[in-house]
């Protein structure tokens, strides 16, 4: 498959022993594999993917194959690539070191991936104590970020739900892994962070039962944890001697605050990927059926609106939840790629904020109910902000121009057109446009067109002068390259038409 390429699955049962090294996708032309509309393709065996870069793999599920003898293998294995997606899959049955494995090797590691809304139970005990698991990362150090996210876990009585970490004190590890909003059931300890693993946060998730004598443990647990920085925070734990367990002679897992212990969910049923929903009020704000708040943090230039240094643009974003009322909107902003700074905490969704020409930003937002619990981060785009002005190649002109130079343009030689027919075509590699033109008795209107497509007539005229105006603005929901023609009309009485400067955010 090549990029930009969909492979649509019929359903049924396909026995497969797949192991592919796979041609990447790009940022702006992912893979993706998903089944037909309304089927369920099973495969009976083993996916072992390397290299899964910008593929997005949604709902192939996998069970085991009874033929396969070995168990010391894995069920589904993806192995380094960067910004891939495995979701919305059922994985049952192994009888194997891992249901999923995700691996890093010595020559790349695995970045920017994600693991979202599976389903992952029924791993058999096939090998020695404590070593067969629902999931296992071990990624390496250098590896990171990655994201296991509103996955559900149950049955791994021979081993852990998630496991961090190497096989042992030498033998990789994982580092920089979101652990959040998940639920892990019935297994010897429901997450375990092991020797050098570091970095990993775990948050927001129900965690409980563990079988046999694991139960003095703790539902998550660090073992024989020399790394750094592993947190748990705000999660739920239940069944076990207690929420965290570390070795004593180690560092171990910090706990970092708010984690609840115990507190039974009273999940509606314990038996398939349809259960697991708790029914204890509490606890409804936690694991894989916490309710989801979802955001498009986008950025859209503002019209009319005066040029400076910087320009005014709208930062909106939308919501999706269905749990505790929404309080408020953490809103933060990063510049150049600098620390997040905070904004302000709006009722409402979206504000104003002035970006600064020539830099580069990114904005965050959360939600905050009633209670003081925060949905995780969502992000937009890097943003960079940019003014184009004579003499940019971007922007090419056809019919007469003149430059004029005026104390009250943006800086530098502006253009101006009076004839009829006189056109500006700028080139805009970006998400917003904005036109900045002066205004007064003496100017007049001007088309705007976006490829061959009529937009609007732009009227220039004010009974008094007015400089670095901006006067239009177009916004589109993602990046990319397009034409904008100004073509001058020719006012009678006011004919005058002042390319000033073009907003670009990118």
């Amino acid at each position: 498959m090549y990029p930009g390429d969909t492979l649509i699955i019929r359903g049924g049962t396909y026995r497969e022993r797949i192991k592919l090294t796979l041609r990447s996708g790009t940022s702006t032309e992912r893979v993706l594999v998903k089944p037909y509309p309304g089927e369920r393709p099973v495969v009976q065996g083993l996916l072992w993917l390397k290299n899964p870069s910008y593929w997005t793999i949604d709902g192939l599920n996998v069970t085991w194959d009874p033929a396969i003898l070995e168990t010391t293998t894995h069920m589904v294995k993806l192995t380094n690539g960067v910004r891939w997606q495995f979701r919305n899959a059922e994985l049952w049955g192994a009888r194997a070191h891992a249901a999923l494995l995700v691996a890093g090797t010595v020559q790349s590691r695995p970045a920017n991936w994600s693991l979202t809304g599976n389903c992952i139970h029924d791993t058999y005990r096939s090998n020695d104590t404590n070593q067969d698991q629902n999931v296992y990362v071990n990624t390496g150090l250098s590896a990171g970020p990655g994201l296991i996210e509103r996955n559900l876990l149950f049955n791994a009585t021979n081993g852990m739900n998630i496991k961090l970490g190497g096989p042992d004190p030498v033998g990789g590890g994982a580092a920089n892994v979101t652990v959040r909003y998940n639920t892990l059931y019935n297994a010897s300890q429901n997450l375990l962070v092991s020797w050098s693993s570091k970095r990993n946060k775990i948050y927001r998730n129900i965690l409980g039962r563990l079988s046999g004598t694991n139960s003095v443990y703790g539902n998550i647990r660090g073992y024989q944890l020399t790394g750094s920085d592993n947190v748990a925070s705000e999660n739920v734990g239940f069944a076990a001697n207690r929420l965290l367990y570390n070795d004593s002679t180690r560092p171990g897992v910090i706990n970092g605050g708010r984690n609840v212990f115990p507190l039974n969910p009273q999940f509606d049923s314990v038996s398939s990927c349809r259960g697991f929903r708790p029914t204890n009020a509490p606890a409804k704000l936690y694991g894989r059926w916490a309710p989801t708040v979802t955001f498009s943090p986008a950025v859209s230039l503002l019209a009319p609106a005066q040029l400076g240094a910087a320009v005014q643009t709208r930062v909106a974003w939308s919501t999706s939840r269905n749990g505790a009322p929404i309080a408020r909107f953490d809103l933060a902003v990063s510049r150049d790629g600098g620390a997040y700074a905070a904004l302000r905490s709006p009722t409402t969704t979206s504000t104003i904020a002035s970006l600064a020409v020539g830099h580069r930003y990114r904005f965050r937002v959360r939600a905050v109910d009633a209670t003081g619990v925060a949905s995780a981060w969502s992000y937009s785009a890097d943003l960079p902000v940019q003014v184009l002005q004579e003499p940019s190649t971007q922007i090419r002109y056809v019919g007469t121009w003149r430059r004029t130079t005026s104390s009250g343009s943006r800086g530098g030689p502006a253009r101006s057109a009076a004839a009829s027919g006189a056109q500006a075509v700028v080139t805009v590699n970006g998400r917003a446009f904005s036109l900045v033109s002066a205004m007064g008795p003496t100017r007049g209107r001007v088309q705007v067109y976006v490829g061959s497509t009529y937009v609007r007539t732009v009227d220039l005229y004010s009974a008094s002068f007015r400089f670095r105006r901006v006067v239009f603005a177009l916004n589109w929901t993602s990046a990319g390259t397009r034409l904008i023609t100004l073509r001058v009309l020719g006012t009678s009485g006011c004919p005058r038409v002042d390319l000033d400067a073009v907003g670009v955010i990118r």
